[in-house]
Order: structure tokens, then sequence, then C-alpha cells
């Protein structure tokens, strides 16, 4: 379902894909669901969870509504449990007067914000186009090195394979002309890859020097693992156990007004990130990943790049965009692309995990199939030879562990105890 709307911006196209739709017949409205997966057992969904959700399918039945000529629009949000398959449904009854305001306010919030995007880009194409190079002069090699950079980047045709000896300047080498070629070529986001936490330093490093001491209109920012960042570890990353996670949206607007004023003076490293997650009580991994969202340069581990299983796809797959990879070390391209695909499970870890939930009813019967299975694929193998399998009883031991963890999660919860 689509909605196209006139605004200072030109025609915006609001449109999605609804899960569930009965038109309306015989005097009662139409009908509209929308789902979503949830682990959570045995109790109502998260309050915030139902507030995030029921905003998209507020925007579905608007639309549904202009589409049909409807007054009326009954809709549920249906949160179901991916092994299960046990549903919780919430029910909403809307008036169209009461959807369009809803719809009008997010549009209007859209446009305007699109709007101060739009004058900031304009602002950085202004003074990249005459950004000049911050040492007093290039070291020997170095011109050439921002140079065939500056062709490739351009061009944009093919990968270039940059080579040069340690010291040689190769972080700024490449950044410069990349930030160059940005109003050039309508390029909408840098992204510069690195290997090791190093790399990320001497990419902040070089941003800094590129962006002098006044107000620059260019947003940078590192992401950092989240691991790392997390002030909670020990909980579940869901709303209804993580206070960081919990009406996360309802304060995200503050905090990224509050980085939004820090980029203009400084480039967004992992203090900033945590200084401003406290200061709004947010998810900083999540705040991090949402101001990278509207970000020129993006300063990240290979992982975010290439790895398929954390790669940012909020940020590499959005269309009409055309980003540049910078990728630092690329050496280390071949190593660490074996990790990104592969994976290995090993019979010590499960047994050990064995010991410590035995008597823990369907997860200890799942890994006591899976270490059997594992078990019998070693006696087979014939001598000398690998073979490469997935043990079939894998997937039953990660659903059953997820709901143990939760389980786990809302005992501690519940009595106030540490995991």
């Amino acid at each position: 379902i689509k909605a196209r709307c006139r605004t200072e911006l030109g025609i915006i196209e609001i449109r999605g894909r609804m899960d569930g739709w009965i038109p309306a017949a015989g005097g009662i409205p139409p009908w509209i669901e929308e789902i979503k997966t949830s682990r959570r057992q045995g109790s109502a969904p998260d309050p915030s969870l139902i507030s995030i959700h029921a905003a998209q399918l507020k925007l579905y039945a608007w639309m549904t509504a202009l589409a049909g000529g409807c007054e009326h629009i009954n809709a549920q949000l249906t949160f179901i449990h991916p092994d299960s398959l046990s549903a919780s449904p919430v029910r909403f009854e809307w008036h169209i007067d009461e959807l369009a305001q809803f719809a009008t306010t997010q549009l209007r919030a859209f446009v305007d914000r699109a709007m101060i995007e739009e004058a900031r880009r304009g602002q950085r194409d202004r003074r990249l186009s005459t950004l000049a190079y911050p040492m007093a002069a290039f070291r020997p090699g170095q011109r050439a090195l921002a140079s065939v950079a500056y062709k490739a980047i351009v061009d944009a045709t093919h990968q270039t394979w940059l080579e040069a000896p340690t010291g040689l300047g190769k972080t700024i080498g490449v950044l410069y002309p990349a930030l160059r070629a940005m109003p050039v070529s309508d390029i909408s986001r840098v992204f510069y890859f690195t290997a090791k936490v190093q790399g990320q330093n001497a990419a902040e490093e070089a941003l800094e020097q590129l962006r002098g001491s006044e107000a620059f209109p260019l947003t940078s920012v590192t992401i950092t693992a989240k691991r790392a960042v997390c002030p909670t570890p020990e909980l579940p990353c869901d709303p209804a156990y993580c206070p960081r996670a919990k009406g996360f949206y309802d304060r995200l607007g503050e905090g990224l007004i509050e980085l939004r004023e820090a980029a203009h003076h400084h480039h967004i490293d992992r203090s900033t990130i945590e200084r401003v997650s406290d200061n709004h009580a947010l998810c900083p991994f999540e705040l991090n990943l949402e101001i990278a969202r509207e970000s020129d340069v993006v300063v990240a581990d290979f992982n975010y790049g290439l790895d398929p299983r954390v790669r940012l796809q909020r940020l590499l797959e959005q269309s009409e965009t055309k980003p540049v990879f910078l990728i630092d070390e690329a050496h280390n391209l071949l190593t660490r692309s074996v990790d990104m695909f592969s994976s290995d499970l090993r019979l010590g870890t499960l047994e050990a995990a064995r010991t410590v939930i035995a008597g823990s009813g369907r997860i200890d019967t799942a890994l006591n199939n899976l270490i059997n299975e594992l078990q019998r694929l070693v006696s087979e193998r014939p001598h000398n030879t690998s073979w490469v399998a997935k043990p079939e009883a894998i997937q039953t031991v990660v659903s059953c562990a997820s709901d143990w963890l939760m389980a786990m999660a809302t005992k501690n919860d519940s009595t106030q105890e540490a995991p």
C-alpha cells in the first residue's frame, strides 16, 4: 500500500506491505494486521514495543482509509513466538481524523528534519570543494597516492589496490581525496573499514586534522562493538529487561540533537557516544548506529561492512545511495573473510554446557541429542579426511537455548538477583 504527499521537498511517497488485510464489506470497516516475532512467552508484549510497531500499523491504517474512503479502520498487532507460534494480539480501532492527524505530524517531522539535513549537506559540499590539505606539504609519494585515490573514487568503475610503505601517511592520503570527491561525485557516505583498533584511531586523528579547529558541517563517527560499550551486559537486549532499551525511541530524539551539535565541532568517537547515551539513558550501540545513518564518514571494523551476520544493513542497503569503501590493511581481508563466512561447533564446549544446565528440561534433551549426533558424525568420518556438515539437531538447541536464557532473565528480573 502507498500514499503520495506534496511537501516543500516535492512529492514524498510513503509505502509498505501489510501482513493482513480484509476489505470493508457489509458495513464492517476494513481490517488490517501487522505481525511481529517475539520470544517473550506467556506474558503480554512490552508496552514500548507495542508503541513502536503500532506507529507503523497506524500509517498503514491511514493509507488504507485514504485508498478506500473509509472513516473507521480496525487493526491488529500480533506478536508471534517463532518456535511455539503462540500469538499475542493487540487490537485497535481508529477514526480517519485521528489517523490523518498522526500521519501529518509524522510527515511534518520528517520534512523538517530532511530540510535541515539538506541545508547541512549543501554547506558541507561547499566547504569540501575548497578543503585544503592540512599539512604544510605532501610527503614524498603522498601526492601520487592521493591523486590515484581521487581518480578511482570519482571514476567509481573499478576497485583500486594501493600499496605504500609504513609512514607515508596512507590514512590521510586516501581520506583527503575521498572527502574532496564527495561534492563532485554525489557520494552519499564514505566508509573507512579497518582490521584493528589502531587503524580506527589513525582514521579519527586524520579526520580531526582535516576538520581543523573551526566548526565544520561534516558528520563523522566511529562504530564501536556492542560488547565494548554495553553498560548492562548481564541483561538481554530486550526492552522488557534492559532500561536502556525500554522507551529507546522516546528518548532518541534528544540524544541525536546532542550528537548533531557535537558533530559540528569534532569526530564522534566512543567517548562521545558513551557520554550522550548516559545523559539520556540510551543503548550506546543503537545510538551509535542511529547517528551513523546520517553521518558522512563512518569508521568501523571490517565486520560491519562485510560480515553477513553483523554488517550495517541499515546503512549499506539504503536505496539511491552511492557509498565509497576505503579498506585499511586490505591484506588482512583473506583471513578475516574466512572467519566471517565460517563457523565451528566444538564437542568439548557442548559437553561443558551440558554439565552447567543439566536437568533443565527441553534444552538438556536437545543438547544431549546434538552431542550424540556430533559423536556419530566423528565416528563415521573416514581416517585423514575432512567434511563439512551442519548437524540437524543444532537448530533445536539454538531455539531451546534462547528460551532458556529468556526464562533465566525473567526469573532474575522477578527476584532482583544478578544473573
